[in-house]
């Protein structure tokens, strides 16, 4: 009679822990300026998280601020993150594929991709989490 229950214990409990769960997610909000400290006011900030299974992302206000979310859900995981942040621009009433040569880019493009970024933050549990981040500006061309 013991061995059944100490059985039936292992199972009920075995099937509790195998359960999902939804991770815990922190709130993560911050700001974007160019070295010059005026904000970037269009793009989005993207978190990926260093297990590459988690991605966050925040969209740009017109002060240069974000506030990450996980899918619908505000906040991110805890954690050590590599920091992207993508820039488009797309000229009024042009076409999405002219918009792209008609407008400019206002920060360089290494922060567009995590190989080049060289951005990394962590998110803390019980800490404010707020990110600064301060980007060169786009390369200018000479004679345009």
């Amino acid at each position: 009679m013991r061995l059944r229950r100490f059985v039936l214990l292992v199972i009920l409990t075995g099937g509790l822990s195998c359960a999902p769960t939804e991770p815990v997610l922190v709130p993560v909000s911050g700001r974007v300026r160019l070295t010059d400290r005026r904000p970037v006011t269009t793009g989005i900030v993207e978190a990926i998280h260093e297990s590459g299974k988690s991605t966050a992302r925040g969209k740009l206000d017109a002060e240069g601020r974000f506030t990450l979310k996980t899918g619908d859900h505000e906040g991110a995981q805890i954690g050590k993150y590599v920091v992207i942040v993508q820039q488009m621009i797309i000229a009024d009433g042009a076409p999405s594929h002219v918009g792209k040569h008609t407008a400019h880019l206002v920060i360089h493009a290494k922060y567009a991709k995590p190989e080049t970024s060289g951005l990394a933050r962590s998110v803390e549990p019980n800490s404010k989490n707020e990110w600064n981040l301060e980007l060169e500006p786009a390369a200018t061309k000479r004679g345009w």
